[in-house]
């Protein structure tokens, strides 16, 4: 049975992806959305999200598929965390309207030099009437299914909103009472194991008997839930501010390992709070402070390097990276980013 830690943190990853299908969405209808393109494993990725809903499956008495048409792992170079959004919103539809039977990721080649993956599952299809408006927010196939199933009805309009950003296409195939199956189809550069050196991934871990405690500044509650999320569910031990003056309270009152800072708040911005943060003392001169923002314009580095930021973690979220600039800056001595 799954234990009531597995629950948590399925539970947990599950709202963060909702919470940045809300955020991102908006940031797209505004042009805003900026994609950063890395190279990755994309089978370890695919295997990564199925592992989300490993304990939800096991209740329900589905089966998790992996499919690797390839024969052998693979690299693909295009934006891992949004890639990952995709993936997790698809599979976390099918599984909704799968009772029994299976849901399977399928890896395979799609435009010349691109990717393709499917999402199918067992489940009880889409009529052709409901085909259109299932890519439409805040909506769900029809109200029945809503109430039973629950759900933003985000995850699919989203998913198609990415791929197209990515230059790529999100298609569907589905037979009422036969399952359906979701393709996108994506322009990206691969290359296979032999191209690319093997490098052993070191993981770290976090949870100890005295957890290292990070302070979030952050005005938006949903953007906060996110942060403090992500950093609780590594180990971290996690202090909150609303704004720059509360934030400039704390940190005399109590010794940080790092801070994670928003620009943009009412009473004390984070531009302020940081350089009266670093005109205290030697110690908190040393402090990491990193800024979380969506807007990162030469403008903004600029002032945020004259002010004492030491690097940026764009909005929205993404655990991944944010878990990896902490682990960079973890224990560095402070010195200011190169803009």
């Amino acid at each position: 049975m799954p234990t009531s830690g597995q629950h948590a943190d399925d539970a947990a990853n599950l709202l963060l992806s909702q919470l940045n299908d809300v955020l991102d969405y908006s940031k797209i209808d505004i042009g805003a959305l900026d994609l950063h393109e890395t190279e990755f494993d994309v089978s370890e990725m695919s295997k990564n999200v199925l592992a989300l809903f490993e304990s939800s499956a096991k209740e329900k008495g589905i089966t998790l598929l992996f499919d690797d048409e390839l024969n052998h792992r693979f690299y693909a170079t295009c934006d891992k965390g949004k890639l990952s959004q995709i993936l997790t919103n698809l599979v976390s539809n099918a599984m909704k309207f799968t009772e029994e039977g299976e849901v399977e990721i399928v890896l395979s080649h799609g435009f010349p030099k691109g990717l393709k993956i499917q999402v199918r599952d067992s489940g009880v299809g889409i009529a052709p009437e409901h085909r259109k408006v299932i890519f439409e927010p805040f909506t769900q196939k029809d109200s029945t299914f809503s109430r039973i199933h629950g759900g933003t009805g985000m995850g699919l309009a989203i998913s198609q909103r990415l791929v197209e950003l990515m230059g790529g296409e999100l298609t569907l195939s589905s037979q009422v009472g036969d399952g359906s199956e979701f393709t996108v189809l994506l322009p990206c550069c691969m290359r296979f194991p032999e191209e690319v050196e093997s490098k052993p991934e070191t993981k770290k871990a976090y949870r100890t008997e005295s957890p290292i405690e990070i302070l979030i500044v952050e005005d938006n509650p949903a953007n906060q839930l996110v942060a403090r999320t992500i950093l609780e569910l590594s180990g971290f031990k996690v202090t909150t501010a609303s704004n720059g003056k509360e934030a400039l309270d704390l940190v005399q009152q109590k010794q940080f390992a790092l801070v994670l800072m928003d620009l943009q708040m009412p009473e004390m911005d984070g531009f302020e709070a940081c350089k009266e943060i670093r005109e205290l003392n030697d110690q908190s001169n040393a402090l990491p402070i990193l800024a979380m923002t969506a807007n990162v314009s030469q403008q903004d580095r600029d002032r945020c390097k004259r002010v004492g930021m030491d690097d940026f973690i764009a909005k929205p979220v993404n655990r991944r990276t944010m878990l990896d600039m902490i682990d960079n800056w973890m224990g560095k001595k402070h010195e200011v980013f190169d803009a």
